[in-house]
């Protein structure tokens, strides 16, 4: 799985020719562990990651935050990790993909996936996967939460793999093991991640709302990264997703724009902040006492070309 592991600093999101196959009735592919989880704090992420079986099965999921959130990311590497496109959703590029905590806990997620690849296998890419059924627009409020809702937590001490299923290709469950600790230690590198950026933790972790879009800055900020899509991109079906952190100031400005967790940026991000700091307006994040504060926004940016 090393040459898996080395490979996600190539990765790229790819205009691949996916099948509309819906008749692929096999009993799931059940993958034991063959590594412990390896924790990567980075400067802007926080990391784990767990290679599963040996040869042609080897797989590695690794899972990211940004911020604390109650969505993560989530990537599947290897052989296994490949997509199939419904027959109703042939030509698409976001495929949506089931995610399940087994067996049986009752907490699963539809969630939208991305085919990727790096130079010697394939990735799938869930940038939301939330357990929350909370608005996904940047233009609604939604206060700070955990992963998983309050009744649900439970799940990560009583599950023992998770489990995928819809439009990958072979269903797929991987033994993870119970989960608790893993989520305690992202949560913890989340939390010193605020203070690495210049947030208070504390703040950050009791505000009782985010910044939130105003929508007529919105419309117009899309506009214009659209506008700053590379000219030749299309013609060389060349896809991309990008995250944006921002810290968004007191007044509703945004002061600072980083570009993190991308897929094959190359010049994709190039304009894309100064169009935030420029353009985009918000209502500000509220303390824990209603009143305004300087807080970060996470927000993903896709250029997809449909197939």
């Amino acid at each position: 799985m090393s040459k898996l592991k080395s490979g996600l600093s190539a990765l790229s999101i790819l205009c691949l020719s996916v099948t509309s196959v819906d008749a692929l009735a096999k009993d799931p592919i059940v993958l034991d562990p063959t590594s412990r989880w390896f924790v990567n704090f980075a400067p802007d992420r926080c990391t784990i990651v767990r290679s599963f079986s040996e040869g042609d099965d080897a797989i590695a999921l690794r899972i990211s935050q940004f911020v604390p959130s109650s969505s993560l990311e989530l990537m599947l590497l290897g052989h296994h990790a490949k997509l199939r496109a419904p027959s109703w959703r042939a030509g698409s590029v976001n495929f949506p993909l089931k995610v399940s905590l087994g067996p049986d806990t009752g907490v699963s997620a539809e969630a939208s996936a991305n085919q990727g690849s790096v130079d010697d296998g394939n990735v799938i890419i869930v940038s939301n996967l939330s357990f929350h059924p909370e608005p996904l627009s940047d233009f609604e409020p939604r206060p700070v939460r955990n992963f998983l809702p309050e009744d649900q937590q439970q799940a990560l001490a009583t599950m023992e793999r998770i489990e995928f299923a819809g439009s990958i290709r072979r269903d797929l469950a991987l033994n993870t093991g119970a989960m608790a600790n893993v989520f305690k230690v992202l949560n913890d590198c989340t939390y010193n991640l605020m203070g690495a950026i210049g947030l208070d933790p504390d703040a950050s972790r009791a505000r009782s709302m985010p910044p939130v879009l105003v929508e007529e800055s919105g419309e117009k900020m899309a506009r214009e990264i659209q506008a700053r899509y590379p000219s030749a991109a299309p013609a060389d079906r060349r896809m991309a997703i990008l995250r944006v952190r921002l810290i968004v100031e007191d007044n509703g400005s945004v002061g600072e724009c980083t570009i993190i967790g991308t897929t094959n940026i190359d010049d994709f991000g190039k304009g894309v902040c100064d169009a935030f700091r420029g353009t985009a307006r918000y209502s500000p994040a509220l303390d824990a006492e209603g009143r305004p504060m300087r807080s970060w926004h996470l927000t993903t940016i896709r250029y997809m070309i449909p197939s």
